[in-house]
């Protein structure tokens, strides 16, 4: 399977859920942690920048109130907004995640190296963290054990 196109995305796609389900092998797991990894950074993005103005979503609000939001915190926030960029800039981490991961576009390539997105926003995620954890205390993180 190599380059772009519908019938290289959906045969990616039907293979990894097939090899997953049926009992995986080592590429499809090393994948599938990639994959979570992207998953879960491009969530943390969407919570902090409250982009998605849907009732249900979770925002930033959500975990800290806007009067309790310190300068620092808003600082942080607007450092992430222009590293994760957007889904029209191309190769911005968000660009990157939504078009090389999260949906099915014609643009996917059989393999992708997100190390670089990654790199943009993971620093900030964590400071992010830091600095709301200190307002609002420890998220509970249960899957170390």
């Amino acid at each position: 399977m190599e380059g772009k196109g519908a019938w290289r995305v959906a045969s990616y796609e039907i293979d990894m859920h097939e090899t997953l389900f049926e009992g995986s092998s080592h590429r499809a797991s090393r994948n599938a942690h990639t994959e979570s990894i992207v998953l879960h950074a491009r969530q943390l993005c969407e919570i902090f920048l409250s982009r998605n103005t849907d009732a249900d979503n979770v925002k930033l609000v959500d975990l800290i109130p806007e009067d309790e939001q310190s300068e620092r915190l808003r600082e942080l926030i607007a450092e992430l907004d222009r590293e994760y960029g957007n889904r029209r800039t191309e190769e911005s981490p968000c660009w990157v995640f939504n078009k090389m991961l999260l949906h099915p576009t014609k643009e996917r390539l059989d393999g992708y190296n997100y190390d670089s997105a990654l790199n943009r926003v993971r620093p900030v995620l964590k400071t992010i963290i830091a600095e709301i954890e200190s307002k609002r205390g420890s998220f509970v993180r249960g899957l170390r054990a």
